[in-house]
């Protein structure tokens, strides 16, 4: 597996002065770890949660050139995921037609496209694996291509603001094709990408579908419910943060959000897919798996790993560490 601390999530790949001469670099990697595969990312910042048994596959496919950036990805089993997205103008999409995901607490289905403008946080979750995909552009450049070739401002992809666009079918279709294809590039050959006349023909192209696609598309503005029940999740995360080593009740997750019960559980099931007492459970057995990863066989044990992460009756911990990772608790530890 060719490690992602190569790359840095928040840099061009292969640096600015390349980019301006019209080439582009690319890459592929692939994963057996959630951890490492998050932070492959290109977003400031990403955690995981694996939410459906089976065995933990991804790969990545990254790609720059002059104006936009791509990114396809495939993950083989069901997830929640956070991340604080670069400040870019991204759209989002299902790279190939399958099963939907939930991405800003809405369906992210075939028909659909998702802007998101600024250095935005950002949910999404889907029951079972697929693959995703986004292209993106700093937001000056959307602009000034924008302006050139439609003779006007899309006004999405804007900071702050998430829109979902529906294109007419044929026209996301040119889209997948299109990400599909240069993924396939970039995976088998990778240095053709760093050929000027080949990496602009495929920028252009890749920007005058896109925009020919949201030109004619429909498009919806954030709900103001969305808005909040986002504020009402980072709440989340920052009580969960704050108190690492402290498993937390539903009521005191209710008392450090300063929300009801009610509408703690309307803002997990739009944003994660789950309740939150799912999403704390499933939460806190993603972590204890990675600890056990850390763990020292020879001085530590599962009972105690267990313990510090809430799980206080060891067979049924281990029953459903089983069920969702597909092996033992004490497997896992003796991997080291």
């Amino acid at each position: 597996m060719r490690q992602a601390d190569r790359f840095r999530p928040d840099a061009p790949i292969g640096g600015a002065r390349r980019a301006a001469r019209g080439g582009g670099r690319a890459a592929r990697l692939t994963f057996r770890d959630p951890d490492q595969y998050a932070e492959a990312l290109r977003v400031a910042a990403a955690t995981l949660v694996i939410t459906e048994p089976g065995d933990f596959q991804a790969s990545l496919v990254r790609a720059e050139l002059e104006s936009v950036w791509l990114q396809r990805g495939h993950v083989s089993v069901g997830r929640i995921g956070r991340a604080r997205v670069i400040a870019r103008s991204h759209f989002i999409f299902l790279a190939e037609e399958g099963v939907p995901q939930r991405w800003f607490g809405r369906d992210l289905g075939a028909a659909d496209l998702f802007s998101l403008g600024g250095a935005e946080e950002l949910a999404m979750s889907a029951a079972h694996g697929g693959t995703w995909g986004t292209l993106s552009f700093a937001p000056e450049d959307l602009r000034r291509l924008s302006a050139a070739l439609l003779g006007r401002d899309l006004q999405v992809g804007e900071a702050g603001v998430v829109a979902q666009v529906r294109p007419p079918p044929a026209a996301l279709a040119r889209i997948r094709r299109l990400h599909r294809q240069l993924a396939r590039l970039s995976r088998d050959r990778t240095d053709l990408i760093g050929v000027p006349a080949i990496a602009q023909r495929w920028d252009d192209a890749l920007v005058r579908t896109l925009l020919d696609a949201v030109d004619v598309g429909e498009v919806v503005r954030e709900r103001n419910t969305w808005r909040r029940h986002t504020q009402i999740v980072r709440r989340i995360e920052d009580a969960l943060a704050a108190q690492p080593d402290q498993p937390l009740t539903l009521t005191e997750l209710c008392l450090a959000t300063r929300v009801t019960e009610r509408t703690l559980h309307a803002s997990c099931k739009e944003q994660y897919g789950v309740s939150p007492l799912q999403y704390l459970r499933l939460r806190r057995m993603n972590q204890a798996r990675q600890a056990l990863l850390r763990a020292d066989p020879q001085s530590d044990t599962v009972t105690d790993v267990a313990a510090r992460h809430g799980f206080w009756e060891l067979g049924r911990f281990a029953q459903r560490y089983r069920a969702l990772f597909g092996e033992s608790p004490r497997q896992t530890l003796r991997r080291r």
